[in-house]
């Protein structure tokens, strides 16, 4: 730690270019437990590893997005992961699924918009690990209307305490250092320009007894020199989850909480938990507050689905002219997805407000846009996933 010290205190304690005029913040929900964080990795037990349960994103000092998760086992082992997007009218604006293996590693990560009563594909994430868990690619695609085209390709070099020293795309590459605890103490960004890397951002980090993360400073790369930008306020809980973080900016010489500084800039917030092995990140938040479901909490309330109450789920007409009405039975219905023969998807509609009650309920779906055929009908309930065949005359 000394080290530490003294290599920043030749940091430049300036302020940002105030060059962003304040306006609305955006936020972009990126990877909630799509990383591992960069620290050394100890696979978890279903005793010991939590998940999201609902975060709140506040923007300019009034405004927040609302997050919740729904989990969900699968037959072949693993999770299923939903998180709904309320924005600040309340309405869903994106769906976010998600699937893990038994390890809890992330494996696919599905962004949609809510758009004319449907949901829309958008941004696609894949990941690869090796036997040790260890996150070995990361590729992002982006869907153009017809099909995914690859955006990004992230590939992953650990040092033998499991440790992240090097994430690198061919833009961009992080590179890490940490101190004799495995404890993350820096991270460096930068970007390809003219073929050569040039220096981009630098996070540092700070620690509690607990090896909990208390502070992280972020700095710009300007006129050859390290400029103050942010810095993060952390507050955990008793299982070392990140509940409260909070963002300040630099100006003027002092730290002031983000939401009150006059100049527009585009924050990023770590929430850390699972011991800092996972990491909600969001961007264009001045602060967010999450709590936590215990995995094996999750599984206590997860029945095993039979087969005759899935069956319990119906759709009619079948063969239609256009409309499908679904009566979910007993189950709650989540989310739903229409593929051709071929396994293109072709449609993702809201679910109707009726299928979310604890009560048996119906809902209408309009298919008369879509050409003759058959499709089928991808149902994922509180219990399980069933699909059924339906005929478009």
């Amino acid at each position: 730690m000394l080290t530490l010290a003294s290599f920043f205190s030749a940091i430049a304690q300036n302020n940002i270019s105030n060059k962003y005029e304040k306006q609305n913040s955006n936020f972009e929900f990126s990877e909630f437990k799509t990383q591992e964080f960069p620290s050394i990795k100890t696979t978890k037990s279903e005793q010991d590893h939590w998940l999201p349960d609902t975060v709140y994103c506040f923007t300019n000092g009034s405004g927040f997005n609302r997050y919740i998760y729904e989990y969900y086992s699968q037959p072949q082992g693993g999770l299923l992961a939903l998180c709904y997007e309320q924005c600040q009218n309340e309405s869903p604006c994106f769906l976010y699924t998600f699937t893990y293996d038994s390890n809890y590693n992330l494996l696919t990560e599905l962004w949609q918009t809510g758009t004319n009563n449907s949901w829309e594909d958008w941004i696609l994430y894949t990941h690869s690990y090796d036997f040790n868990n260890n996150k070995l690619t990361k590729q992002r695609y982006w869907w153009n209307g017809k099909l995914w085209s690859l955006n990004e390709t992230f590939t992953f070099t650990y040092d033998f305490n499991n440790n992240l020293l090097i994430e690198q795309s061919l833009f961009t590459v992080y590179n890490y250092t940490y101190d004799s605890n495995n404890n993350l103490l820096t991270k460096l960004e930068k970007t390809m320009r003219n073929n050569l890397w040039e220096n981009y951002s630098l996070t540092t980090y700070s620690y509690d007894l607990n090896n909990n993360s208390k502070t992280v400073l972020n700095y710009n790369w300007e006129n050859d020199s390290w400029i103050n930008t942010t810095k993060q306020e952390i507050i955990y809980d008793e299982n070392g989850n990140d509940i409260s973080a909070e963002c300040w900016r630099w100006e003027n010489g002092r730290w002031i909480p983000s939401h009150n500084s006059i100049y527009y800039l585009n924050t990023t917030i770590w929430l850390y938990y699972n011991d800092m092995h996972s990491v909600i990140e969001g961007r264009g938040c001045d602060k967010m507050i999450a709590s936590y479901k215990k995995v094996s909490d999750i599984f206590t309330n997860i029945e095993q689905v039979t087969t005759s109450g899935l069956n319990k789920i119906s759709i009619y007409p079948n063969p239609t002219k256009g409309e499908l009405r679904i009566e979910n039975g007993e189950w709650r219905i989540m989310n739903i997805q229409i593929f051709d023969i071929i396994g293109n998807k072709v449609l993702s509609p809201i679910p109707s407000p009726h299928w979310r009650g604890v009560s048996e309920g119906r809902g209408e779906v309009d298919i008369s846009h879509l050409p003759a055929g058959i499709y089928f009908v991808q149902i994922t309930t509180e219990k399980g996933i069933v699909t059924k065949k339906v005929v478009k005359r």
